[in-house]
This record gives C-alpha cells, structure tokens and sequence, in this order.
C-alpha cells in the first residue's frame, strides 16, 4: 500500500525488502533494496541488508561493497560489521573478520550473534578457551540453542568436562544437543534430518561428536560429508574444513 501511494518512498521499498528477505526470497529482496537505494543513496540500512541477501546467495564480493558502504555512511553500524566479518570468516580472511566483530561489540555489548562468530574464528584458531568466553557471552545475551552447542565444543577441547547449556524451542536443535548427551546416536541423528541444512549439521556434529570420543577417522569421515552437504555460507562448512585441516 505505502508503495502504491508513493513509489519514491525509500522506507516502504526496504521494509519490504527486509520481509521477503525474512522469507528467504533473497532475489526479490535485493530488487527492493535496489530500489530503495536508487531513491536514497545514502540508505545505509538497505545497503546492509542487500549484503545479507548476496552472503546467502554466495556472492560475497558484491556483498563486502555493500557492507563497506553501509560502514562508511555510519560507522556506528553494529550489525553492518558483524556482516562484513562474518563474510571475512567465510573466505578465510580470520584477522580481518575478527577486527570487524571486535568492532561490533564495543558498539553493542550485547550483541550475542558477533560474540558468536567472533567465537568460530577463535575455534578454527584453536584458541578453544577463548572461543569459550565468547560461546559463553552469547549463550547468555540470547540462551541460542546453537551457541550452547559450541560452547560445549569450545569447553571439551579446552580440555574441561562441561554441560550442554542455551536452550531452544526444542526441534532440530534439541536433537543436535541430544547427540552430545548420549541421547541420539550419530546414525539416528542422520535418518531424522532433513533437508540439506540439516544433513550438513548432522554429518558435521556427528564428527565434532566422533571426535570427542577419540575416533579420528569416523571424525573426518563426518567432516567430509559435511563439505560436501553443506551451504557454503553455513558455518559449519568453513568449520569442516579447518578441521580437515588440524
């Protein structure tokens, strides 16, 4: 409606854009931050989120231009930074990618999703008891399912003998959890996945699971499926990998 009425009305085009990006209709979404830029160059939200729909589309040279922009117009732009690291962590700019989550929380100290991607990088660093503080600090900003999962990680390889902590709505995530407790075998956990992001998650938890126990090769036997299951935008891809690579 508010297009209808204006078409030169920058805020609608972005608030739209936003929804399908929501969605995941990541092509349609960047359509509408087109257009809310063309009307407002200086937009550095709609920059920003033009990025986030490139990252998922894998196109992360354009989106880094994006994020660059939406940085240079407000610097103060927490999540424009958080974006741009984690494209960073995804090429395997580490260094670069820790800068800009170093960045996004001192802007916003309460940013649980920069404490956990500046986590996976010092995880692939393995510097596993710093990637604990940091699992820790967004467990609890946002009680993330996902990030008590590596906190846990982060913890037993830093050589303590931890709990599963962050709660979930239960789903997909409770069984991930359920794995580490001994709740769900790694091949019951595979049969139960759906869907290539779970599958992704599954081959690669199963070896983060594999590993723990001290089975090595079943370890990189899951890390290899995962390469070959997962987005290349999850984390857990960029994860597989520099395991692969210990």
């Amino acid at each position: 409606m508010a297009i209808r009425l204006d078409p030169k009305y920058a805020v609608a085009f972005f608030n739209r854009g936003s929804l399908k990006q929501h969605h995941g209709d990541d092509r349609n979404a960047i359509a509408d931050f087109d257009s809310a830029i063309s009307i407002n160059p200086d937009y550095g939200a709609a920059y920003n989120g033009r990025g986030k729909s490139l990252t998922e589309l894998g196109d992360y040279k354009k989106a880094l231009l994006d994020f660059d922009e939406a940085i240079g117009i407000d610097r103060s732009n927490a999540d424009a930074h958080n974006n741009r690291g984690f494209v960073k962590y995804l090429e395997g700019r580490e260094k670069e990618a820790l800068r800009d989550f170093d960045r996004a929380v001192s802007i916003n100290p309460d940013f649980a999703i920069a404490y956990s991607n500046r986590g996976h990088v010092l995880f692939n660093q393995g510097k596993f008891g710093k990637a604990a503080e940091d699992f820790s600090q967004a467990v609890q900003l946002s009680r993330d399912g996902y990030a008590g999962i590596w906190l846990y990680l982060a913890r037993s390889r830093h050589g303590e003998s931890p709990k599963m902590e962050g709660s979930d709505s239960g789903g997909w995530v409770m069984h991930l959890q359920d794995l580490f407790s001994g709740h769900i075998t790694p091949r019951a956990l595979l049969a139960i996945s759906q869907g290539n992001g779970q599958r992704c998650e599954a081959n690669f938890y199963t070896g983060e699971f594999e590993l723990l126990r001290g089975s090595k090769k079943n370890a990189r036997e899951g890390f290899r499926a995962a390469i070959r299951t997962c987005p290349r935008q999850f984390v857990e891809y960029a994860e597989a990998k520099a395991e692969l690579s210990r």
